[in-house]
Formats: structure tokens, sequence, C-alpha cells
């Protein structure tokens, strides 16, 4: 009670010592653990719903849940710059629950997203081709609509603070 759950695969890429390590091999693995999570945590706590929170690295994901996130509510923090990638999320908590599936995408300029990546510790650093990558991918798949299957799209716009 009083902790937001939170799944992300990021969270398994991190070694016993506390040094985070991405390779494919461990992503793969990172995110087939997530997915379990969330699993195991719908079956057991039946959330009123389940919200992905989508956007690069650094736009703000994990800030957001922290300052609007509900206790009761699963949240999923991840990229899901592909809409592949986000389909196949929700074609998986289909296949066990009609729990309402919710997309939150945090749409910061990658600018400001690379300049709050430069101020991150030297192993949660993302390089700046995989960063491109990830925007690439927005500007050509699109950003999450209702037709991927969501309930509920919400889109936050930066604002300088």
């Amino acid at each position: 009670k009083g902790r937001k759950m939170i799944v992300s695969p990021d969270l398994h890429l991190y070694t016993p010592e506390g040094i985070y390590i991405w390779t494919p091999e461990r992503s793969k693995k990172a995110w087939a653990k997530a997915y379990s999570e969330v699993r195991d945590f719908v079956e057991t706590h039946k959330p009123p719903k389940i919200v992905m929170m989508c956007g690069i690295p650094a736009s703000g994901k994990s800030t957001w849940i922290r300052k609007n996130g509900s206790e009761e509510v699963l949240y999923y923090d991840a990229t899901f710059s592909e809409r592949q990638i986000r389909m196949k999320f929700i074609s998986f908590v289909r296949g066990f629950t009609e729990t309402p599936i919710e997309v939150v995408y945090l749409n910061t300029p990658t600018k400001i997203c690379r300049k709050r990546n430069d101020e991150r510790s030297e192993d949660r650093k993302v390089p700046d081709i995989a960063m491109q990558r990830m925007s690439d991918a927005f500007s050509r798949d699109g950003l999450p609509s209702l037709e991927e299957g969501f309930e509920k799209v919400t889109i936050v716009c930066y604002r300088a603070n």
C-alpha cells in the first residue's frame, strides 16, 4: 500500500551491483520478465486500468508517474516508439484480461531529452543514435492512437518550468 505499481524492462537491466547494462540479449530477457510481471499483477490485483507510458528516453515518463500516478493503476514504463511494439503489448494483455489500456505519450522535444540524457550517470545515458532512432520511429509510425486499441490516449506536451 502507498506504492505505485510500475513495470519497466529497464529495471531488469541492472546488475546486482546496481550497474545498468544494455545488450540485445539482456533487453529481450528484461522485456519477457516485465511482461510476466504485468500478467502476475493484473491477475492478483485486478487494477482498474493499465497505463502504457510512451516517449523517447528522458522525456519525463517516470517523473509523470511520480507526480500524477494513482496507486491502483498498473504503469508500464517503456519508450514504445514503434506502433508494432505498442500493438504487441496490447495483444499480450488482451490474451488474459479485458482491463482497459490507456497510453500517456510524453511529447518532449528531442533536444530537451538529449540535454536531460547528458545529465544522467554514464551507465544510464542512451546513445544519441538510439535516441534519434526512437524519435524517427514516432515520426514514421505516428503517435499512439485509439485505432491501436487504447481506451484513452493522453498526449502531454512539454512545458518549460
